[in-house]
């Protein structure tokens, strides 16, 4: 149904912005529905449509090489921030492209195509420098922003891209890009520089923006992210396994493969392990996950294992299961993979740096310099992490070194390195890293039997590990040093002063972690379901009074600049009064006045003792204590504000509740705006009734004309697919069905796109059969124009070759690259409007020699012995008329030579093969994407033209216009 739409949709649009809006629209579709190969395929597709080929996979490499010296070349002399300054481009058609570049790069990276993400990322800058700023920009810089720092390790370039992006994202005040924009920016760039903990706000900002412009996906990758980020700053576990709790509602239902596959066992299943609720140490196993399952599951899912394999290398470790820890310590590479340019990549690289000096000696001597040398490598990348952002990664670069130090038996280095490392953690407010530093001092005291120096720093570190709620990782200390008095209570001084602030600082947090998701999804749900304006209204007040704490409730609605009262809820009593807000005495004016004024929400805990709006009539008559008034804004516009009230009780609207309204009203907003846009077309139905009956009138009046074109335009292109080869050698047979129909004076017709063309020519004195299947761009009337275009110009050169000695002195290459250029040219004297895929031969009678190309065509098919096989294609060839090849010349075109064989048939057919609507065993209805289909049904039918498409129309419905030629050579 939705591909339906979608053909009417495109056989309406009227401009090339149009048509691409419908093709994101079918990328839309298909990555909703994980079908991200197809949707790569659209994007690339709809790319050339606009006029950009995108890059075969070896040419990548070289392009993005030029692409990224232009872009170096133009920042020479200028700052990143520089281009903030771009001027503000609008156009539509500019807009849709770089649309379609941020489909390309979500379905290149779903769909595992990783080499185009550099091209397309560098390609959406260049076009930002050439064309200027839109609201889509900021994506294009933040991701720059990712490359430079993931692939390119110019950590200080990708900062500032990132930092760019933040402020455009704001300037534009499009929230479904800036939530994306926060939420790369903070995952893959800050963390480079800024502090873990400071991060959490840009997560913040990104899981609001996202919430409420309905991008649920990404909201739910925002709080992955952000339980992520806790659970490698050393939040309190116990704290954190709430935060995980409330997150879960919403996780499990908008994205379950995503939290089975990346939260629990990157987040849940480990916090799980340290808090002992899990079964063991050597493995996440519990009653809700098993390891063995979840390998098998996501084995090939890369960015899953990325968060299995972090979180199993840090476990391991700390809880000294050596045996698997040696198995694992390569998966670092694939972590790298997975979730590039996240803080993951150094949490798994600093376990895997401690497991390989804690067992380099247990290493076997063929494996000990692989290992060194990895080593060496993690110390090189803590290096300049550590410079660049030390809360972040000094102490954890420091206890590397302590620990190389101590396997190389330097002690009084490694005593040193740990001093900087307990001060970097502390400084960090890292209490796990710190008391893991305790730890592996207080084992080295231990193999020297230093017992005093051994209880001071494992006690420091069982009360350190407390604080962080491991109380597994606790146990198994007291049990491995049963000899040592444990002391559980937590003694004063600077060290507990340090945690005690450390814990302040981590509770007072954003919000994400604290918020009630079942509340919020459950009522986005019911806002997002309904689209009648009554009903919406009625739905809202129900459940903004269930989330809010009051007493009553009133939902004002903006119309035509005018607050109007809509619905109120007092006392549960629902009722609709519709009436302008100044004719309304049940509200304090200057509080809505003040809240449509400056789009901000008023949270007043004692409003009769508030100064600014103590002298209002309302509040000086009904003395209200707590009020919340919040705006209902989409897109920077207010669509309406909802008032709420507690006249008894002070301080009610608390902010955990205040955060869910935010959140709730934002849904409210998209669907109150789609809600009175259905209520604007309720109104005009009637209007639009009265006026059909002329339109349907008028509409015949011009079909009867359109017909007229038509019937014209299909007496023009009939003569220009003329088959006049008269040879004893070469049979050609043309199958021809346009897929619009219609009937002149009580005839049927067709046009479309599609031709077959075939002349008996002599080249060099010998005789020729020359050939051509072409398929045009667009349908109906588009499509006729390029048969008739392409049918005239081909005319033109064959005439010139028959009535002159143009033909002497041509071989058959060199034919059919001087008509190919000459009918290019043709094609792009339309600016791009017409352009036309083609295959083009010819067949030198005597020898049977076959000569071809093809432009971006389907390939053509070989049947030799009973056997058909798809034949070689020059596939950087593009279609005629493509802009951006204006300076095609003879010389580049490069053709194919096949020796045929007696009773060898060529076939060339046009994408209508392709593109047939079929049924499967359950009644779902598809379009074929295998090409070898057409292929099977040629041996079937023993290359019978007449079979095959009987054939075809037996298997679905043919969704194009189909042209098949064949070539038989006796």
């Amino acid at each position: 149904k939705g591909d339906k739409v979608c053909r009417e949709a495109l056989e309406l649009a009227n401009t090339h912005a149009e048509k691409v809006k419908v093709f994101l629209i079918q990328m839309a579709r298909l990555q909703a529905e994980a079908k991200y190969s197809e949707a790569m395929d659209l994007a690339k597709e709809t790319l050339q449509y606009i006029g950009i080929i995108v890059p075969a996979r070896e040419e990548i490499p070289e392009l993005l090489h030029v692409y990224l010296d232009k872009i170096d070349s133009f920042l020479s002399n200028r700052e990143v921030m520089s281009m903030m300054d771009f001027p503000n481009n609008e156009d539509e058609l500019y807009h849709v492209t770089m649309q379609t570049f941020s489909y390309l790069l979500i379905a290149s990276y779903l769909g595992s195509q990783i080499e185009l993400i550099p091209w397309t990322i560098t390609s959406m800058v260049l076009l930002c420098i050439e064309n200027g700023n839109n609201e889509i920009s900021p994506l294009a810089y933040v991701q720059y922003g990712f490359l430079m720092c993931s692939i390119y390790k110019d950590y200080t370039r990708g900062y500032e891209f990132g930092k760019l992006s933040i402020i455009l994202s704001n300037q534009y005040q499009n929230r479904q890009i800036r939530g994306s924009v926060y939420y790369y920016f903070a995952s893959q760039i800050a963390h480079w520089f800024e502090p873990l903990k400071d991060i959490l706000l840009y997560l913040d900002k990104a899981f609001k923006d996202n919430i409420q412009s309905g991008n649920l996906i990404y909201a739910d990758y925002t709080g992955s992210q952000y339980l992520s980020f806790r659970m490698i700053s050393g939040f309190p576990l116990d704290k954190l396994y709430e935060e995980q709790q409330r997150f879960l509602p919403f996780s499990s239902s908008f994205n379950p493969k995503g939290y089975e596959g990346g939260i629990r066992p990157g987040i849940v299943q480990p916090m799980l392990q340290l808090l002992s609720l899990s079964n063991n140490t050597y493995n996440f196993d519990s009653e809700m996950f098993s390891e063995e399952r979840y390998l098998e599951e996501f084995k090939d899912y890369p960015v899953f294992l990325a968060w299995f394999y972090h979180a199993k290398l840090r476990s391991l470790y700390l809880f000294e299961e050596w045996e698997e820890l040696k198995e694992i310590l390569d998966t670092p590479e694939i972590v790298a993979m997975g979730l590039p340019g996240t803080p993951i990549i150094p949490e798994a690289y600093f376990y895997a740096a401690l497991g390989i000096c804690n067992l380099y000696y247990e290493l076997e001597e063929n494996k000990k310099e692989y290992y060194s040398s990895l080593l060496d490598f993690y110390l090189s990348e803590f290096a300049v992490w550590s410079s660049n952002s030390p809360r972040n990664y000094s102490c954890k670069y420091y206890l590397i070194l302590a620990e190389k130090a101590k396997m190389e038996n330097k002690i009084e280095t490694a005593l040193f390195y740990y001093d900087k490392a307990v001060a970097f953690s502390r400084e960090s407010e890292m209490i796990h890293i710190e008391a893991l530093c305790m730890e592996l001092q207080a084992k080295l005291w231990a193999v020297r039997k230093k017992d005093d120096l051994v209880i001071f720093y494992m006690q420091k570190a069982v009360q350190l590990y407390m604080l962080w709620s491991a109380k597994r990782k606790v146990s198994q200390l007291q049990e491995k040093y049963p000899g040592y008095q444990w002391e559980q209570e937590r003694k004063s001084g600077s060290n507990s002063e340090n945690t005690t602030s450390v814990l302040k600082s981590f509770h007072s947090g954003p919000f994400i972690g604290s918020i009630d998701f079942s509340s919020v999804l459950d009522a986005s749900r019911a806002i997002a379901g309904e689209i009648v304006f009554t009903e919406l209204l009625h739905k809202l007040i129900e459940i903004v009074m269930q989330n809010s704490g009051a007493e009553s409730a009133f939902l004002l609605v903006k119309k035509q600049g005018k607050l109007i009262v809509e619905d109120y809820n007092s006392l549960n009593r629902l009722i609709s009064v519709p009436c302008r807000l100044e004719e309304f005495s049940h509200l304090p004016h200057t509080i809505i006045y003040y809240v449509e004024r400056t789009f901000s929400t008023l949270v007043l805990s004692d409003a009769c003792r508030e100064p600014r709006f103590m002298n209002d009539r309302y509040i000086q008559e009904y003395q209200p204590h707590s009020i919340l008034c919040t705006p209902l804004m989409d897109r920077g516009n207010l669509l309406g504000i909802i008032y709420l009230e507690n006249r008894i009780t002070k301080g009610a609207f608390t902010q955990e509740r205040v955060q869910v309204l935010e959140l709730i009203s934002s849904q409210a907003a998209i669907s109150l705006e789609n809600s009175l846009l259905y209520s604007s077309l309720e109104e005009k139905v009637e209007e639009r009734t009265k006026s059909l009956q002329k339109a349907l009138n008028e509409v015949k009046a011009l079909k009867e004309q359109q017909d007229g074109d038509y019937f014209l335009i299909s007496i023009l292109t009939e003569p220009l697919g003329p088959n006049l080869v008269k040879s004893d050698r070469v049979n050609i047979e043309f199958f021809l069905k346009q897929k619009k129909s219609f009937q002149f004076h009580g005839e049927e017709y067709e046009i479309g796109g599609d031709i077959n063309i075939a002349h008996s020519i002599r080249l060099q004195g010998k005789n020729c059969v020359v050939f051509l299947n072409g398929d045009a761009m667009g349908k109906s009337s588009q499509g006729a124009g390029g048969v008739l275009v392409l049918g005239t110009a081909f005319g033109v050169i064959i005439d010139r070759t028959k009535s002159s000695k143009w033909g002497e002195r041509l071989s058959p290459s060199q034919w059919i690259a001087n008509a190919f250029v000459e009918m290019h040219r043709v094609f792009l004297s339309f600016r791009g409007l017409m352009s036309m895929s083609a295959f083009l031969g010819i067949i030198d009678e005597e020898s049977g020699t076959l000569y071809y190309i093809s432009a971006e065509h389907p390939p053509p098919i070989l049947y030799r012995n009973k056997k058909a096989s798809f034949m070689e294609v020059n596939k950087k060839l593009r279609k005629l008329g493509t802009i951006g090849i204006h300076e095609l010349e003879v010389k580049d075109i490069l053709t194919i030579e096949q020796q045929l064989e007696k009773g060898d048939i060529i076939v060339s057919a046009s994408d209508g093969r392709e593109d047939v609507l079929v049924e499967d065993e359950n009644g779902e209805v598809f379009m074929n994407s295998d090409e070898t289909v057409f292929l099977r049904l040629l041996e079937d039918s023993s290359a019978n033209i007449k079979e095959v498409v009987e054939k075809l129309l037996y298997r679905g419905e043919i969704t194009d216009d189909l042209s098949i030629l064949k070539v038989e050579y006796k």
